[in-house]
């Protein structure tokens, strides 16, 4: 099953090696962390998520070395599935390259958004 996606407004912190892939014009509510990722809420909405170790976590998704700091545009989307979060990214390269890829990550718990 494909998750909508929608385009996402992307900043890299090259000091911090941090990656924050965001729908645009939307402010956070509340923030949930699995691992290094921090996906960020409003009160109704998926915005987007937050990386720490960038570099390092695009490689392992994708299976090849990827420059964060090469990112030109992107699409996310984002599911809440019982024990799962299905995270979906579209991300275009300078370089014309794309790369895509759906994730399921495991939660401890189920998450609670607030209605």
């Amino acid at each position: 099953m494909k998750t909508d996606l929608f385009n996402a407004v992307i900043d890299y912190d090259r000091a911090f090696d941090q990656l924050s892939i965001r729908r645009g014009g939307m402010k956070t509510s509340f923030s949930l962390e699995i691992g290094n990722l921090t996906f960020d809420f409003t009160r109704k909405e998926f915005v987007g998520i937050d990386v720490q170790d960038a570099a390092a976590w695009l490689q392992d998704i994708f299976g090849t070395k990827v420059n964060p700091a090469q990112i030109s545009s992107a699409k996310i989307g984002f599911e809440d599935r019982h024990n799962l979060v299905r995270l979906a990214l579209l991300l275009g390269l300078k370089n014309e390259r794309k790369l895509e890829k759906e994730l399921l990550i495991q939660k401890a718990e189920p998450m609670k958004i607030p209605a």
